[in-house]
């Protein structure tokens, strides 16, 4: 049916977010009711926050994927990707602004 993959979209997008306190970051990722991934990101291990426009409505919406690199050893563990972020270049520097993080010495350019 229809209308199934419809709801299960909308509540993956609606019921996703993100907590970023001065020495971690959280995301929470409902995927379905009864289905969710919790990733955490210690605020030392991040080495950059990249900001990703993949198609022109992205661009014409002013909409992109964050996507934060961190120490890892495992596959996909040193990336963190938030998808569809309203503004990314506002909510990346806030962001840098509570965790401290020093974009000068990392010069982060948009993927």
């Amino acid at each position: 049916m229809f209308l199934f993959p419809v709801i299960d979209k909308f509540i993956d997008y609606k019921m996703d977010f993100i907590v970023v306190i001065p020495n971690a970051i959280m995301m929470y990722d409902q995927g379905a009711l009864f289905r969710r991934n919790i990733k955490t990101i210690s605020t030392q291990s991040i080495k950059a926050i990249a900001i990703q426009k993949s198609s022109l409505l992205y661009s014409i919406f002013d909409n992109g994927d964050l996507i934060i690199l961190s120490e890892g050893d495992s596959e996909h563990e040193g990336e963190m990707i938030l998808r569809w972020i309203p503004r990314p270049e506002k909510r990346r520097n806030q962001i840098v602004k509570i965790i401290g993080l020093d974009l000068k010495a990392n010069q982060n350019p948009k993927i």
